[in-house]
């Protein structure tokens, strides 16, 4: 049977939505113009090579060729005033569509985003970079605000990366973009804590950071500079790098209440337009309509109590044993509410399954929760992940009877594993060159070993007890998992203070007197 509904993370379009998203696209296209930024039109549709992230929707034509559909307009763009473009002349460009990118549709995330962006290509001011970088931002600002937006705006640089750590591998910039210093090198961990109010963090970084990045600050100074009376409130971050490897100077993000993500993104992306012709430096942003879409269907954070996601159970005892007077009363606890007010008013918690935290989280229904790492890995999220705790702490093992060879077993067929955690079983496996065949469960995984349905288990291991009533032992330690602080990148930004607070006063708890 057919199935009549939209594509899986695509969406219709009806009358009072579409009419909304005319509305925003047209008055943020009609500022563009104002300041320059003449329209442009490229192709859905893309040879590949044109678009360089790896989550492109690719499809491939009945001549064999590899197409894509456009993830982004950077590359479209690039390509256009490359080829098309007289060379001695500025390219000042905007454009309005849809963009696709390959998701994880278990998230409920969007394969289509709707956009709005423009690019100054090739332009040199009398102040250097800056100029354009400058003229960006503040073309960004005013277009936010013809639409009723007070945004934060946020600076980091990617040249302050590539300075201390050249040639960054993906899982790295993630990582960093991510605030997850425990998967950084040595080198980056420092810019964990260079953020704040513009000035102030640009003046600790140059006193504390290498003399390799000090050309890079000072372009981060030249667009505080520039930016003039319009840098009140601006805020320098210099983990805020964007994940793609294409930047290579100051990137920004603006944020605003009640959206979970920035609702206008970008950077200076100087070596893109020469992969199609002549090199010329460039600097552009994208405006997130479908955010902006978003703005009335989520509660703003705003004044009042951060929100903590929180699961049941040991993990949700040790950090409420952490927060001690913030945390809500014995008998709010003994009560049947999911979400309750903290003891000193500064804190309200939401009572959260423990896959569902990062849910909360990501879309900024809680602003910072707590979860386990072996969870957050194996759903999934795009959230901060600023502070990993020293309780909760459990391992990821593959289990099964004492006398279980897999060697043996490999010999002659493939490897049968049950588990509750089957992307982080696979990769795990993968690691150690083990073919299996994963069988997601939910309930007892010992079951499956003890009826036979499987050869060995993959689960969480504390003290051994449930596997030695069954028969079985832990034969190899694959993933160590503890309590990980997660926070909403919108919150990080907006609620800085109270987010801050929140995680001193569990770092404080959890570290050792």
């Amino acid at each position: 049977m057919m199935r009549l509904f939209p594509a899986d993370g695509t969406v219709d379009r009806l009358p009072d939505e579409a009419r909304a998203l005319r509305l925003i696209e047209g008055t943020l296209v009609g500022v563009l113009h104002e300041h320059g930024y003449a329209e442009v039109v490229v192709p859905l549709l893309e040879r590949d090579g044109v678009w360089a992230a790896d989550d492109a929707v690719r499809l491939v034509d009945r001549s064999g060729a590899l197409l894509g559909l456009r993830p982004d307009f950077t590359g479209s763009v690039a390509r256009l005033v490359a080829t098309r473009w007289p060379a001695d002349e500025a390219a000042c460009v905007s454009y309005r569509g849809t963009v696709f990118r390959e998701v994880d549709n278990h998230r409920g995330e969007r394969r289509q985003r709707q956009q709005v962006g423009f690019e100054r290509i090739g332009s040199r001011g009398a102040a250097g970079d800056a100029h354009d970088d400058v003229h960006v931002l503040r073309t960004a600002r005013r277009a936010l605000h013809a639409i009723g937006v007070d945004a934060t705006l946020t600076l980091g640089s990617a040249a302050v990366v590539e300075a201390l750590c050249p040639q960054a591998a993906p899982d790295v910039r993630a990582a960093l973009d991510a605030r997850d210093g425990t998967a950084l090198p040595p080198s980056l961990c420092a810019l964990l804590t260079l953020h704040g109010p513009a000035k102030a963090t640009l003046a600790r970084a140059t006193a504390t950071l290498p003399p390799s990045t000090h050309a890079a600050l000072a372009g981060l100074q030249a667009i505080v500079a520039g930016l003039g009376d319009e840098a009140h409130g601006v805020v320098v971050d210099l983990a805020e790098v964007r994940p793609w490897s294409w930047y290579s100077g100051a990137v920004f993000s603006f944020t605003v209440d009640g959206v979970a993500r920035a609702v206008c993104a970008g950077g200076r992306y100087d070596g893109v337009v020469g992969r199609f012709g002549a090199d010329r430096p460039a600097v552009g942003a994208t405006i997130d309509v479908d955010a902006l879409l978003e703005r009335p269907t989520i509660g703003a954070a705003g004044p009042g109590p951060l929100r903590v996601a929180l699961p049941k159970g040991r993990l949700q005892r040790d950090v409420l044993r952490a927060l001690g007077a913030q945390a809500p009363s014995p008998e709010a606890l003994s009560s049947r509410a999911l979400v309750l007010p903290g003891g000193d008013g500064t804190l309200s918690f939401l009572l959260v399954k423990d896959p569902d935290i990062a849910a909360y989280v990501e879309r900024g229904v809680a602003d910072v929760g707590v979860v386990g790492l072996d969870v957050l890995r194996e759903r999934g999220g795009d959230v901060l992940e600023p502070l990993d705790l020293p309780f909760g702490r459990c391992r990821l093992c593959l289990c099964g009877r004492p006398d279980l060879a897999v060697a043996s077993i490999l010999s002659r067929r493939t490897l049968r594993v049950a588990t509750k955690y089957p992307k982080l079983t696979r990769q795990a496996l993968a690691a150690r060159g083990l073919p299996a065949e994963v069988i997601p469960m939910q309930g007892s995984v010992e079951l499956a070993v003890v009826s036979g349905l499987a050869d060995a288990i993959v689960d969480l291991v504390e003290t051994g007890a449930t596997l030695r009533e069954n028969g079985l032992v832990a034969h190899d330690e694959l993933f160590v998992s503890t309590a990980r602080v997660v926070v909403n990148r919108a919150a990080f930004r907006r609620r800085a203070a109270a987010v801050d607070a929140f995680l001193s006063a569990l770092a404080t708890a959890a570290t050792p007197a």
